[in-house]
């Protein structure tokens, strides 16, 4: 008799049990268990909506801003000395030839997004370019560059490891905005230090290129007045020997003093086929 009812108390208890289970499962569905690795750790949550995804691009007008080392006073509002519309060019000068390559062989160029330029749709021969978008003078000894040939290095790895006739060296625009003064300052002596590490090398000082007229005289940041100054502040840094000062501006400007319109769709940069005008030019006057 006690057997029989051991195993009616057996299926009793089988049939409350199975019972509880849907009780139990809604009761579970208010907290999740966090996604788990294999080792333990919490699961990181990635997002794959619209707003994780880059849609920054490359600024093509490269005004970029880099905080300096340290920042100078604010540069004062000036007007801009070019006013009116663009102008028709003074001259239509033309190299007297297409670029001998060899006149940039064991040369180097320092710049900005101009210098690619030049590098990119220029003929530079076998030169080597230190160059990025956005680059200042204010980083220019920090910042490391892919060069080819050499690889990721420094401006001071790069100069120990060769040996440079002429050193290129234009920048500028990425700076506009910082006090003028305390810029041509810096730029001196990046300068100095060019000098000192490669007292052999012929430092070349390329003047800032002018930027269009109508953007000119409507920015009161990026206009040819603050470039003029500071080019006349970089001018002043060359001695007429090692140190040299070129000025590629009455090539590309219009009677305004300004970038022609016709050589830019951005303000700011030569169209593509001008670039090669500007190495002619400075194989023949560097």
């Amino acid at each position: 008799m006690k057997s029989v009812y051991r195993i009616i108390s057996t299926i009793f208890a089988i049939v409350f049990a199975v019972s509880l289970i849907p009780v139990l499962s809604a009761c579970g569905k208010g907290s999740k268990t966090p996604d788990v690795t294999t080792d333990g750790t919490k699961q990181a949550q990635i997002d794959t909506g619209e707003s994780s995804k880059d849609i920054s691009t490359p600024p093509v007008s490269d005004e970029k801003k880099t905080e300096p080392e340290t920042k100078p006073e604010t540069e004062p509002k000036t007007e801009p000395e070019t006013t009116g519309t663009d102008a028709a060019p003074v001259t239509d000068y033309v190299p007297s030839g297409k670029t001998d390559p060899s006149a940039f062989d064991n040369c180097l160029f320092i710049g900005d997004s101009r210098t690619i330029g030049l590098r990119d749709y220029g003929n530079l021969g076998k030169a080597d370019v230190f160059a990025t978008i956005g680059m200042n003078s204010f980083r220019v000894l920090s910042e490391r560059v892919n060069v080819p040939g050499v690889g990721n290095t420094t401006l001071d790895g790069l100069l120990s490891s060769r040996k440079y006739a002429k050193i290129y060296f234009m920048l500028g625009l990425n700076e506009i905005g910082y006090d003028t003064n305390s810029v041509i300052k810096k730029y001196g002596t990046v300068i100095e230090h060019l000098s000192t590490v490669c007292p052999d090398s012929k430092i070349v000082l390329c003047a800032n290129l002018h930027i269009k007229n109508s953007r000119s005289s409507s920015d009161p940041v990026y206009n040819n007045t603050v470039l003029n100054k500071l080019n006349d502040g970089l001018k002043a840094l060359a001695n007429g020997k090692s140190i040299v000062y070129l000025d590629v501006n009455p090539l590309f400007d219009d009677a305004n003093g300004a970038l022609r319109a016709d050589y830019t769709v951005d303000d700011f940069h030569l169209i593509g086929k001008y670039y090669d005008q500007w190495c002619a030019w400075l194989a023949e006057n560097s």
